[in-house]
């Protein structure tokens, strides 16, 4: 790579002091996964008798107190613990860079610092770019393989629910031997333990099949994840091993995002609950997963029975309801009922809705009438009557019960009386 030179003085020197020189590349390429070596050397004041320290930052490190990228200062704090990127060379004027198994964020600038006693200086006018780019596996031409472009760039996910990563892929598939298929986390390396694969040899990040690989054909590379939680926020990348062929895509790496669950129960509730009549009332939970079933709950104050229901859908998840069967009274309404759905997979996590009931009461209508001094009935009707002829009067009661309130009439044969009416005749 070309070297490039500058020249700097340190702020508040004379023109006659020092200049202090580094000499790095303006840039430098490496492929994820493999490493990367940014030669370099400076100079600086020397001459101190002190222990020397050298420092790399990333450019938007705010200020030279910040964790390092690398340093020889054991005292330093690292923005990455280990030795994947470190200092090297043992000669007082290299400040040489290694970064090992590299990863798509370490693609940025990065600017030196070197303390010796009271000499402190930051080479901040000097930034090398490193640059990375997709991996592949040396022996094979990349150009054919790859994910399919309807493998999306991102999928959003709701904690306790589970999600699909649509995926299909080309590769070599005529090679001989077994094919194996692999999911790493963007910090993986390829020898990591996977978090899904169908090779069962490789160790797995979270064993028991929370996350796997789903379809039959050759080429389908697609991810489920149930009962999701915020540690799988993260991008992901896939390889394919099919005996002498393995090739890493890391060029394609879809990011799952993880939100709180927000999302509801669906109630179904029929619209007229009649006193005294049994109603089934569901409650269907978010989300149509195979993890962990998600607990169903009811409140509401009254006596009921519930249960579970699941149907098995043709993708291979499920459908989780529960059915609450219940016969309400006149003094069910107004009531709330609730139904509470929660996902024991996750610590936490848990849906409600409430819907408040209206009941209606359908009640026949009854007669009723002064227990004291009952005249006698006459044939054609239930009413009370005091005297007969012009000077007699009948007195007739209606009474009903319901919800909403009945409209309550009198009809003759040849018209409809008010509610309350009062006459000479009928």
């Amino acid at each position: 790579c070309p070297l490039t030179t500058w020249s700097v003085s340190p702020a508040g020197r004379l023109c006659q002091a020092p200049v202090y020189q580094i000499q790095v590349p303006s840039r430098v390429t490496a492929q994820q996964g493999l490493c990367v070596l940014l030669p370099c050397n400076f100079t600086a004041n020397f001459e101190s008798s002190e222990v020397a320290y050298k420092y790399w930052f990333l450019r938007d490190d705010d200020r030279d107190t910040s964790p390092a990228v690398a340093t020889t200062d054991p005292d330093r704090a690292l923005r990455e613990p280990g030795d994947r990127i470190t200092l090297v060379g043992d000669t007082s004027d290299d400040c040489s860079l290694r970064i090992s198994d590299v990863r798509a964020r370490d693609r940025d600038r990065y600017y030196f610092r070197f303390e010796k006693g009271d000499f402190k200086y930051t080479y901040r006018e000097t930034q090398p770019l490193v640059d990375v780019t997709g991996s592949m596996d040396l022996l094979w031409d990349p150009s054919p393989n790859h994910l399919d472009r309807g493998v999306p760039s991102r999928v959003t996910a709701q904690q306790g629910l589970c999600i699909l990563l649509p995926c299909n892929f080309t590769a070599n598939f005529e090679s001989s031997g077994v094919a194996y298929k692999y999911w790493f986390k963007d910090d993986d390396r390829d020898t990591s333990p996977a978090v899904a694969t169908t090779d069962p040899d490789r160790a797995l990040r979270e064993p028991g099949g929370r996350i796997r690989l789903v379809g039959d054909a050759p080429d389908d590379c697609s991810l489920r994840i149930s009962d999701v939680r915020a540690g799988d926020r993260d991008r992901y990348y896939f390889r394919f091993v099919k005996g002498d062929f393995k090739y890493t895509y890391r060029e394609t790496q879809p990011l799952v995002d993880v939100t709180e669950l927000t999302e509801q129960p669906v109630l179904g509730v029929p619209e007229v609950l009649l006193s005294g009549q049994l109603v089934n009332v569901t409650c269907q939970a978010p989300g149509t997963c195979s993890g962990t079933p998600p607990q169903i709950t009811w409140t509401g104050g009254f006596d009921y029975t519930a249960r579970n229901v699941s149907v098995a859908l043709a993708n291979g998840s499920f459908s989780y309801s529960s059915v609450l069967s219940f016969t309400p009274a006149p003094g069910d309404d107004g009531k709330e009922l609730v139904c509470t759905v929660t996902y024991p997979a996750v610590v936490g996590v848990c849906t409600r809705r409430a819907v408040r009931l209206q009941v209606h009461c359908k009640s026949p209508p009854h007669i009723s009438w002064p227990v004291a001094d009952l005249p006698e009935l006459l044939p054609r009707g239930n009413c009370t009557v005091r005297g007969h002829g012009p000077g007699g009067a009948a007195t007739c009661h209606c009474a009903a019960e319901g919800n909403p309130p009945p409209c309550l009439e009198w009809r003759l044969p040849n018209r409809t009386l008010p509610r309350d009416f009062e006459g000479p005749e009928l």
